[in-house]
């Protein structure tokens, strides 16, 4: 069931354009190396044209586990029962940092994060950031969790 929705929800997220083209993680036909091609070309470009060219790389730090809940639902513009399904898939989620010496450490909800490991974590992960390239006068392209300007 997780594949048919994940593959429903990449559908609708590409047919409406949802997410930014300087995404290059996590995405059909896009990946590190058309990151870093589209890097060296805006690079080259600017200094072709005599432009100072600086260049800043930020790599979020435990970016998957710190999307906050409250903040992801809000920027998930999908209606009715999708949205219902999103709140299901993240929503009454514990863990535990497991056992030590014998002794189990107590089960905590979890208020924030993606899951890893799952079709939607890294979409819900794109569309949280998404919004990262607003606002910037400057090029900037981003994969996954990294984002270079």
């Amino acid at each position: 069931m997780q594949q048919n929705n994940g593959a429903h929800i990449y559908s609708s997220v590409s047919k409406h354009g949802i997410l930014t083209p300087r995404q290059h993680g996590f995405w059909p036909g896009f990946s590190c190396e058309t990151q870093l091609v589209s890097c060296i070309n805006d690079w080259a470009k600017s200094m072709d044209r005599d432009f100072r060219t600086d260049i800043v790389i930020f790599d979020f730090s435990k970016a998957f586990d710190s999307v906050p809940h409250c903040r992801l639902f809000s920027k998930l513009s999908i209606c009715g029962t999708v949205q219902n399904w999103h709140r299901l898939f993240l929503s009454d989620r514990y863990q535990s940092s497991g056992k030590w010496y014998g002794a189990q450490s107590s089960w905590l909800p979890v208020l924030s994060g993606v899951p890893q490991g799952t079709v939607l974590g890294p979409l819900l992960f794109l569309i949280y950031i998404n919004d990262i390239v607003l606002g910037i006068d400057s090029q900037i392209r981003l994969f996954a969790d990294e984002c270079t300007v």
